[in-house]
């Protein structure tokens, strides 16, 4: 595997449940997608591609070969979510990153803006944007 950049964008993120899993990693930034998706669920975000959604935004880190087997395995890659490489953008810098994707999306929730920016409101119990 060449690129080992990994784009967060729900509990991975810093300051939230699964973030632990890769909080050794190095931090790159903030990025926003290039590519548009829909968001679904609820308690954790699952995101799939749709050409008249959303814009995702998103931490990337630098993870190692070996943490991926952990995200992987967390994130139910090849069987819940799948792990694809897709474009990123930060001002004028564009860099190509690992995400994941569900692979069965259920029903789509709306949201504001022209950008998802997903949080989780631990208090109480429900995802705000």
């Amino acid at each position: 595997m060449e690129n080992t950049k990994l784009f967060v964008y729900g509990t991975l993120k810093k300051g939230f449940s699964n973030h632990s899993i890769i909080q050794k990693t190095t931090y790159v930034g903030d990025f926003i997608s290039i590519d548009k998706f829909d968001l679904s669920g609820y308690g954790f975000p699952k995101i799939y591609p749709n050409d008249q959604g959303k814009r995702i935004k998103g931490e990337i880190y630098d993870l190692y070969e070996q943490d991926f087997i952990s995200t992987d395995m967390l994130e139910g890659n090849g069987s819940f979510y799948r792990r694809e490489i897709r474009k990123f953008q930060r001002n004028n810098e564009i860099i190509e990153a690992w995400v994941y994707i569900i692979l069965q999306p259920g029903s789509s929730i709306e949201v504001p803006g022209n950008i998802i920016d997903w949080d989780y409101n631990l208090t109480e119990n429900s995802f705000y944007i």
